[in-house]
């Protein structure tokens, strides 16, 4: 039949009601098959909601014959913006949801469930707690653990000290002296455990702070080759053929840092060309052990291998490595890291001594292959500033050594 139709849709179809085409379709319709569409459809808002209504005459006007008000369902297709109208057929007085007793009985349902979850996670956590609790007991908590860990971070094995000897020599002198105070002993204790040559901590001359007689045996000094080392340096000095000569020098076996102060040697006076021939020497057979491997022969075959003499290269060992038993009953020179490091510092100390106690710690660096961390950190172990800047274009590093001594 042609009866007026109103329809409530939902409140988020409102703005779109205005472009929204309208059919219906009618559980009996007219005729077998047959499917209306409305004429005219009209909008209006209405508290938030629309209502729309269509008349069936396709004049405007409602038909005289037409039955009651029916109720339908719309049903919202948001890709092509159509609203299906459904017609509600039968004997209905009046439309009443009965969906708020089903989501009653659903909210009550779930709020049960989640009750009983979060007792059982209660009776979890109670159980975790035990757990975690017998744990702490057993084996400790987390923070004790650390300080464990911290207290044996803290302890120092005897190896890692510079020399037992001197640590046990420090201890008697403290009982002989009727006891220390306890900023004395950790003095003295961290003066044994540095890894650097030989050196006075109180001298207030740059000169004084590593004296070489300290360094080297007065008789290791005296039987190095100087004539030899002096004729090679007016060689490397010369104008003509000075550069020739120190090519020469690098290709027999003499380090960078040597070559580069070899010239140094000509027109120096007498004495103080033979001690700096002696600091080059001395430099030359340093870097050459430091650049050896960690296990050496006999003094014999040192000497033969840094070609210096084999005086020198006996207190070299002495120094620098641990005899230890050998294969058929001889003797074998074996050296750690500690000693290894040792070998450089002294390489580093003789070229204070040659360059008035300031050198290039780039070249430095790089005549031992050590990264600028590195050297760095081992210079100033030793006392010394690391100044660096850059100059045309390249980053230069000076190493210098101040009195009195300060150690990191």
């Amino acid at each position: 039949g042609g009866g007026a139709l109103l329809v409530r849709l939902p409140q988020s179809a409102a703005a779109q009601a205005a472009a929204l085409e309208v059919e219906a379709a009618w559980r009996e319709p007219a005729e077998a098959g047959e499917r209306a569409r409305w004429e005219r459809v009209e909008a209006e808002n209405e508290d938030g909601s629309v209502t729309l209504r269509a008349d069936l005459d396709g004049e405007g006007k409602l038909s005289a014959l037409a039955p009651a008000p029916r109720y339908a369902l719309a049903r919202l297709n948001k890709a092509t913006g159509v609203a299906t109208l459904y017609d509600v057929s039968g004997g209905i007085v009046a439309m009443r949801p009965a969906l708020a007793d089903e989501l009653h009985k659903d909210a009550t349902a779930r709020a049960a469930a989640a009750e009983k979850r979060a007792a059982a996670a209660a009776a979890e956590g109670e159980n975790e707690r035990v757990a975690k609790r017998a744990l702490v007991d057993a084996f400790g908590s987390t923070k004790s653990g650390r300080k464990l860990k911290a207290a044996e971070r803290a302890l120092v094995d005897a190896d890692a000290l510079a020399s037992r000897d001197a640590l046990e020599e420090m201890v008697g002198k403290v009982a002989d002296d009727g006891g220390a105070g306890r900023e004395q002993v950790d003095a003295a204790g961290a003066a044994a455990a540095r890894n650097v040559p030989p050196h006075d901590e109180a001298a207030t001359e740059v000169a004084k702070c590593y004296p070489l007689e300290r360094l080297f045996d007065e008789e290791e000094w005296e039987c190095l080759d100087v004539p030899n080392i002096v004729a090679l340096g007016k060689k490397c000095a010369a104008p003509a053929g000075g550069a020739a000569a120190r090519r020469k020098a690098k290709e027999d076996g003499w380090h960078g840092v040597v070559v580069e102060r070899l010239a140094t040697l000509d027109g120096a006076g007498a004495d103080e060309a033979a001690q700096r021939a002696r600091l080059l020497w001395a430099l030359q057979a340093c870097i050459g052990y430091y650049k050896a491997g960690a296990v050496s022969g006999s003094p014999s075959e040192l000497a033969e291998r840094l070609q210096v003499p084999e005086l020198l290269a006996a207190g070299m060992l002495d120094k620098f490595a641990t005899a230890k038993a050998g294969g058929g009953g001889g003797v074998r020179y074996h050296r750690d890291k500690r000693q290894h490091q040792l070998v450089g510092t002294y390489a580093a100390v003789l070229l204070l001594h040659l360059d008035s106690f300031a050198f290039d710690a780039n070249a430095y660096a790089a005549e031992l292959k050590l990264s600028q961390k590195d050297c760095t950190a081992r210079l100033r172990e030793l006392g010394c500033t690391v100044e660096r800047r850059r100059k045309d274009g390249e980053s230069r590093a000076t190493a210098r050594l101040k009195a009195p001594l300060a150690f990191p």
